[in-house]
């Protein structure tokens, strides 16, 4: 560990700054499709290699890439699944559908990287937590998207400043929460115990 900080505090710091910068992406057309990934990715990297074992400047780029590409495929995978084969609508459950889908699908996709490069990663822990994660807060990030476009005076695009976060913020505090050393200790002194 490169930092007094526990891990988890560095990972949302990034994750929320770079929740705030993807909500930029909007002001120019065509960039939303990739740039909140790259960002997000970015950010997963930083809070790396200033909390835990750094990784190779090849595994960071692999994580940028495969976050950009992971967000892409989310939101396509997302309305697909979602629309085409369940039939949903566009009101706030189907959101909610969508939503879950596409964050399931991003933080699925985000993982294999991480549990490849961390050294620190719990890999079955972040195989299944950090997708349920992504899934519980890409429902959030629609409906909460959909209701302050819909229902609210600040409409869109205004409602991207507290969804981004939201989804980056809390898919990057599992990620850092899962990789703390301390909760290796713990494992491990649970796993003795229960021998």
């Amino acid at each position: 560990m490169n930092n007094n900080q526990p891990p988890i505090a560095i990972f949302v710091m990034c994750g929320l700054a770079s929740g705030l910068l993807s909500c930029l992406s909007f002001v120019v057309p065509g960039l939303v499709v990739f740039i909140p990934g790259f960002l997000f990715g970015g950010a997963i990297c930083f809070a790396i290699q200033k909390s835990l074992t750094p990784i190779a400047v090849w595994q960071q780029l692999v994580l940028i890439v495969v976050s950009g590409v992971a967000y892409f495929l989310a939101g396509i995978g997302g309305v697909f699944f979602g629309m085409n084969l369940l039939g949903v609508d566009n009101g706030l459950f189907g959101g909610a559908i969508v939503g879950a889908i596409s964050g399931c699908i991003g933080a699925t996709l985000l993982v294999f990287p991480l549990i490849t490069f961390v050294e620190e990663s719990q890999p079955e822990l972040t195989l299944l937590l950090t997708p349920l994660v992504g899934t519980i807060l890409g429902s959030a990030f629609i409906v909460i998207g959909v209701f302050i476009a819909d229902h609210t005076s600040i409409g869109h695009p205004w409602g991207f400043f507290f969804v981004f976060p939201l989804w980056q913020g809390g898919v990057a505090a599992t990620i850092g929460g899962l990789c703390d050393p301390s909760l290796a200790r713990v494992i491990d002194s649970v796993e003795r115990e229960s021998i």
